[in-house]
């Protein structure tokens, strides 16, 4: 698998946005408006997880900075959405 980089920036009211790069290729995607949390805030190991999980993609994160408020909440489903858009 090839190697990417990425960096995930959630930051409340603002939309979700994955940056990838290959080498000298770049993408950027924004997904769904991250949210105050209600009650149980967005755990950074699970964002990860989630974003790191490339499946059948020929790729596969070496590295992946995050970037997020505290006391945020995004559904997993918008991470998906996001991360599989920006590996399309």
């Amino acid at each position: 698998k090839e190697k990417i980089n990425g960096i995930l920036r959630l930051k409340k009211d603002c939309p979700a946005k994955l940056e990838v790069a290959l080498n000298d290729i770049r993408t950027s995607v924004d997904g769904d408006v991250v949210q105050a949390a209600l009650k149980q805030p967005l755990a950074e190991e699970k964002v990860a997880a989630s974003i790191k999980k490339t499946g059948n993609t020929p790729y596969e994160f070496a590295e992946l900075d995050i970037d997020m408020d505290d006391d945020i909440f995004l559904p997993v489903q918008a991470l998906n959405v996001l991360r599989r858009n920006a590996l399309e």
